[in-house]
């Protein structure tokens, strides 16, 4: 299996993140890039898109684009996708 392959979200968490896009409200983002951590702060999403390669949050940060992957997201507004969502998300395999 590819390990770059994308896993498919929680329903649930996917709801929550369409809660925060309707509002338009300013979310804090922690995600897997490459082989470390990001984070962005005050980010607004706005928009999902599907692509051959996974699903899509795009928005906005300091009129900047956001494009990260779903399942590479760890945690919303400090809240851990893990903990609430179980292994619903992904992550990046242990070297």
């Amino acid at each position: 299996m590819n390990k770059d392959a994308y896993v498919p979200i929680n329903c649930g968490f996917y709801d929550q993140l369409e809660v925060f896009a309707l509002r338009k409200m300013k979310v804090d983002l922690t995600y897997f890039s490459k082989d470390k951590e990001g984070r962005i702060n005050g980010a607004v999403i706005e928009n999902f898109k599907t692509q051959t390669n996974g699903e899509f949050l795009l928005g906005t940060h300091q009129n900047e684009t956001v494009k990260i992957r779903l399942d590479r997201l760890i945690s919303v507004n400090g809240i851990n996708i893990q903990d609430i969502y179980g292994d619903a998300c992904k992550r990046l395999p242990k070297k």
